[in-house]
C-alpha cells in the first residue's frame, strides 16, 4: 500500500513539473531548407535506384539466394515480384526512435523530457535548451556527418547552435528491418514509432548507421574492431522511400550478412532468430523536419517490459499516450539481467508484444474490465517487488510476462504490419493473433 502511495505522489510531482513545459517556439513540420534537402536527394536517388535495379534482380535470381529463402512462400516467384514485395514491406516497416526511460551515466535525455515538450527534440535542440550536456566526441561526429554527408549548413558557432539553427537539423530513426519488438534498444527501452504518412515526405534513407560509419570508415583512425564492417561496400549515396534499390546490396555488403538472412527475418520473424550483433545492422532514416506530437507525428509507442513495467516512468508513459490518443505496446525485449553486458550472440526470437488495455487507442479492440483488472494487478505486484528488490531477475520478468501473455485475449497479442495484410496502411499498426488488423 505504501509503495503505491509513494508512486502516486511521485507521478503527481512529475506531472506538475510537466505543466511547466519548455518555453519553446514550436517549429513548422518542415522548413524550406529542409524541403530543399529532401528534394535534392530525391532527385539523386531516382537515377541511382533505377541504375541499381538490374543488379538487385540478378542477386534475387542467384542460386544462393533462392536456396536461403526456400521455405518462404514466395521462394519460386519472379525476381521482379520479390523486389516489388520488398519495396512494399520497407514502406510499411516500423521506424523507431528509441530513448531511455531514465537518465544514465551516458545519456541524460530521457523519456520524461517528452512529457514537457510539444515536439520531439533532436540532439541539437536538447543541447540548445540545456537539456543535455555537450559531449564533444559525440557532437563532433554527428555534426560532421550532417554537414559533410547530408549537406546541412554549419552552425555559426561550432557545436553550440542556437535553437533556430538546431531546429533545421534532423531526427534520427531506425528502420526496423529485423522486426525487433523493442526497436533500436541500443539507445533506450522506449520506442517512439512514427506515423508512416507523416514521415514519408521528410525522409532520407541511409543503408547504415552514419555515425557508426563515420567512426569506422571516415576518420583518420578507425574506432571499430577490424573486420566488423566492410567500408568499401557503401559509397555514401542516400535514398528515399520511393527510390531505394541502390541501398539493398550495399547494406548487406557493409554489415557482411546475406540477402537471404534479411528476407527470412523480415518475412518470417517468428521462425528465424537474429543476434544482437546483426540487430545493429539497421537502415538509418533521417527525418529532415520536426515531429510534432499534436499533428499526429507519432503512431504508437513501444515500451520494453523489463525497463518500464510497474514503474513511475511507465505509468507516466501510459498517461502521456492517453493524452495523445495513441496506443502503448509492451514488448518483452531481450530480457537480460540489469547492468549486464550484452553478449554479441544474444538471440532475438519471437516478436512478443502486448497492447496495453488501460491505454486503449485501438478502434476495433475494447478492453473488458476483467482484463484491465488483471493488468493492474500484475502491475501492482511488479511495482511492490521492485520497491523491495530494485531489480528483478530475467526468470521473474518472464513469469510476469507469461501471466499477461497467456491470460489476455489473442486480440491483444500484436505483430508488426507486413505487406498485403491490411488495407489502411497508414492507420493500421499491425495484426493480432486473431489475424485481424489492429488500427488506430
Amino acid at each position: 500500500m505504501l509503495s503505491r502511495l509513494v508512486m502516486k505522489f511521485t507521478i503527481i510531482y512529475l506531472m506538475l513539473l510537466s505543466v511547466f513545459a519548455y518555453d519553446v517556439d514550436v517549429p513548422t513540420k518542415q522548413s524550406e531548407l529542409q524541403k530543399e534537402l529532401v528534394d535534392k536527394y530525391t532527385q539523386q536517388a531516382r537515377g541511382l535506384s533505377q541504375k541499381a535495379t538490374a543488379s538487385v534482380l540478378k542477386a534475387f535470381d542467384s542460386e544462393e539466394f533462392r536456396q536461403e529463402i526456400a521455405e518462404l512462400p514466395f521462394a519460386n516467384a519472379s525476381s521482379k515480384y520479390i523486389l516489388d514485395l520488398f519495396r512494399q514491406t520497407i514502406r510499411l516497416t516500423t521506424v523507431v526512435h528509441n530513448i531511455p526511460s531514465m537518465s544514465t551515466t551516458v545519456i541524460d535525455y530521457n523519456v520524461t523530457i517528452i512529457f514537457k515538450s510539444q515536439y520531439l527534440y533532436n540532439y541539437w535542440d536538447a543541447l540548445a535548451l540545456g537539456i543535455t550536456r555537450l559531449d564533444e566526441s559525440v557532437a563532433s561526429v554527428q555534426d560532421s556527418v550532417e554537414v559533410e554527408l547530408f549537406g546541412f549548413p554549419p552552425f555559426s558557432r561550432p557545436l553550440h547552435p542556437t535553437l533556430q539553427e538546431a531546429q533545421q537539423r534532423s531526427i534520427y530513426g531506425a528502420l526496423n528491418i529485423w522486426q525487433l519488438s523493442s526497436g533500436n534498444i541500443l539507445f533506450g527501452g522506449v520506442s517512439l514509432v512514427f506515423s508512416r504518412s507523416y514521415l514519408r515526405p521528410l525522409t532520407i534513407i541511409s543503408p547504415v548507421d552514419t555515425g557508426f560509419w563515420k567512426r569506422c570508415c571516415n576518420m583518420s583512425s578507425s574506432q571499430c574492431p577490424k573486420g566488423l564492417v566492410n567500408c568499401e561496400a557503401w559509397d555514401t549515396t542516400l535514398g528515399t522511400y520511393d527510390y531505394l534499390d541502390h541501398l539493398i546490396l550495399p547494406s548487406c555488403g557493409y554489415w557482411n550478412y546475406t540477402l537471404g538472412t534479411l528476407f527470412k527475418r523480415l518475412f518470417a520473424p517468428d521462425k528465424y532468430n537474429v543476434t544482437y550483433s546483426l540487430a545493429l545492422a539497421y537502415w538509418e532514416l533521417e527525418l529532415v523536419g520536426n515531429v510534432l506530437f499534436q499533428q499526429e507525428g507519432l503512431h504508437f509507442v513501444i515500451a520494453t517490459f523489463t525497463d518500464s513495467f510497474g514503474t513511475t516512468q511507465g505509468e507516466m508513459l501510459q498517461q502521456w499516450c492517453m493524452k495523445l490518443g495513441i496506443p502503448l505496446i509492451w514488448a518483452l525485449g531481450p530480457n537480460i539481467a540489469t547492468n549486464s553486458s550484452v553478449p554479441p550472440t544474444l538471440s532475438f526470437g519471437m516478436r512478443l508484444m502486448l497492447l496495453d488495455p488501460l491505454v486503449g487507442g485501438i478502434k476495433n479492440i475494447t478492453a473488458l474490465p476483467k482484463w484491465k483488472t488483471l493488468f493492474s494487478d500484475v502491475w501492482k505486484v511488479v511495482n511492490e517487488t521492485l520497491v523491495i528488490s530494485k531489480t528483478l531477475p530475467p526468470s521473474l520478468w518472464s513469469d510476469f510476462w507469461n501471466i499477461l501473455y497467456s491470460e489476455l485475449p489473442a486480440s491483444f497479442r500484436v505483430h508488426f504490419l507486413l505487406a498485403n495484410q491490411c488495407a489502411d496502411t497508414d492507420r493500421c499498426l499491425g495484426t493480432n493473433d486473431n489475424k485481424d488488423c489492429v488500427c488506430t
